[in-house]
């Protein structure tokens, strides 16, 4: 994950990563890195048969699950800090 996040410097408010369930569940071994306290997460672009995955992925990294979106076969997660 560290190639994916080398050109990022500093926090931000608002992260979103649209991409596969995989690396956002590799993403969220690191993000907090990328937040301040208030700062939101939001992953997008989960197909629905990864979406326990992902969200197992974000609870076990100390991310609180504040929403969750579906449509489709597709899901989006809100999520920040705890």
């Amino acid at each position: 994950m560290a190639i994916l996040m080398d050109v990022v410097d500093g926090k931000a408010d608002i992260v979103v990563a649209n991409i596969i369930a995989d690396i956002i569940c590799l993403l969220s071994e690191t993000i907090h890195q990328f937040l301040h306290p208030e700062s939101v997460f939001i992953a997008s672009g989960i197909i629905n048969i990864k979406l326990e995955q992902v969200l197992a992925a974000l609870e076990a990294n100390n991310l609180e699950i504040v929403e969750v979106v579906e449509k489709g076969e597709w899901a989006a997660i809100v999520s920040k800090l705890k």
